[in-house]
C-alpha cells in the first residue's frame, strides 16, 4: 500500500513512518521547506513539500495514494483562529484533494485528540458514546477536524484516533517533566491524585497502521490508552523511579499558576511565539483527561504492548542515550 503522512517529520508522524515502512508500505511524507529529517530515513520514503497553507503540491501525489494518514496539526497557538485554520481548516482542504486527485485512494485515518471529546464528567473515563464536549479551542479545533472528516465518509472509509497524551522517545513537551524529575523536584499543578490516561507513542503508531487494513464503519472513532487510569503521582513517580533520582515534591495551587500564565501570555503577544504556559493550558490542569480503550480492542483487535513502567523506562533510556537527560 502506498500511504501519505502529513507531519511525518514530527513526533508522532516520524513513528508512524517507522512502522510503516517496517510492514512494507511505500511512504510519502509531507513536510516544510525548513522541516528536520533527522527522525525519518529519508532515503527510504518519498518526501513532498506541502505545509498545512499549501497543500496544492499534493495534487501530483495524490493519483498514486492508496491511503492517507493525516497526523499534522498544532497544539499550542496564538489565537483560537490559528487553531481552527490548521486544526480544523487544513483537514477539509486535504480531504477536499483527495476527493478531486486520490482516484485510487480508500482510507482517511485522522489522528485527533482525546481533547476533541472533552474531559471526563462526573469522574467517569469517556468512552466512544459519551457526547463531545470540547474543553478548550484546541479541542474544540480539534473536533472541527473531526467534522471536516466526516463530510467525507460516504467517498472513503474514515477512521478517527482520539490519543490522550502521547509519550516516548522525540517528545519534547512530557520531556520537559522528566527534565524536571531528572533535576531533582517534581512539580504539581493542583491535585496529585488527578488522574489522566496516556499512550506509549509505538503503540499509537501501531493502531494508525492497524485502522489502514481493519474492518470497521466509515466514520468510527476510537479512544486508545495503555489500557490503565494513572494519577500524575504515580506517573511522576514511575519517571523518578526509572530515572533514578530522589526527588522533592512541590504542588503549586492552580492559582498561583494564573499570573504566571498571564505573563507568558502577554510575552508569546509581544514575540508571536505561542505560549507554553496558558490560560486554557490552566484550566486543563484542573479536570481529569480520562479514557477507555475498549472499542478498538473489541472492533479492531487491538492490544497495547506498552505500560506505565515499560513506556516510561523506555522513554527515559532513549532521552539518556540521546543526550537530552545526563
Amino acid at each position: 500500500m502506498r500511504v501519505l503522512v502529513t507531519g511525518g517529520t514530527g513526533f508522532i508522524g516520524s513513528h508512524i513512518v517507522e512502522k510503516l515502512l517496517d510492514e512494507g508500505h511505500s511512504v510519502v511524507v509531507t513536510k516544510r521547506t525548513n522541516s528536520s529529517l533527522r527522525w525519518i530515513p529519508a532515503d527510504k520514503v518519498e518526501l513532498i513539500d506541502a505545509p498545512a497553507e499549501n497543500l496544492e503540491p499534493l495534487a501530483d501525489v495524490l493519483p498514486e495514494i492508496d491511503a492517507v494518514i493525516h497526523v499534522a496539526g498544532i497544539t499550542r497557538a496564538n489565537s483560537r483562529e490559528d487553531f481552527f485554520r490548521v486544526n480544523g481548516d487544513t483537514v477539509r482542504k486535504l480531504l477536499s484533494l483527495c476527493d478531486k486527485h486520490g482516484s485510487r485512494m480508500k482510507r482517511f485515518i485522522l489522528i485527533s485528540s482525546l481533547s476533541a471529546a472533552g474531559c471526563s464528567r462526573n469522574g467517569a473515563p469517556l468512552c466512544e458514546n459519551t457526547a463531545e464536549c470540547p474543553y478548550t479551542p484546541y479541542g474544540e479545533s480539534k473536533r472541527e477536524g473531526e467534522l471536516a472528516a466526516l463530510e467525507y465518509k460516504n467517498r472513503f472509509t474514515i477512521g478517527i484516533l482520539r490519543p490522550p497524551a502521547v509519550y516516548g522517545p522525540r517528545e519534547t513537551g512530557i520531556y520537559q517533566y522528566f527534565k524536571m524529575i531528572n533535576q531533582g523536584f517534581i512539580p504539581f499543578v493542583g491535585n496529585r491524585e488527578r488522574r489522566l490516561s496516556a499512550v506509549y507513542v509505538t503503540d499509537l503508531a501501531k493502531a494508525s497502521v492497524m485502522l489502514l487494513s481493519a474492518e470497521f464503519e466509515s466514520g468510527s472513532a476510537y479512544f486508545i490508552t495503555d489500557g490503565e487510569i494513572h494519577t500524575w503521582e504515580e506517573f511522576a513517580g514511575q519517571i523518578s523511579k526509572s530515572l533514578g533520582v530522589r526527588t522533592f515534591r512541590i504542588t503549586i495551587p492552580t492559582f498561583f499558576a494564573w499570573p504566571v500564565a498571564a505573563v507568558t501570555e502577554a510575552i508569546a503577544k509581544i514575540s508571536g511565539n505561542p505560549s507554553l504556559i496558558s490560560f486554557d493550558r490552566i484550566r486543563m490542569f484542573k479536570e481529569e483527561w480520562i479514557c477507555e480503550t475498549v472499542l478498538l480492542e473489541n472492533e479492531i483487535g487491538f492490544k497495547p504492548e506498552y505500560g506505565l513502567e515499560r513506556g516510561v523506562e523506555e522513554t527515559a533510556r532513549w532521552y539518556r542515550d540521546n543526550g537530552w537527560l545526563r
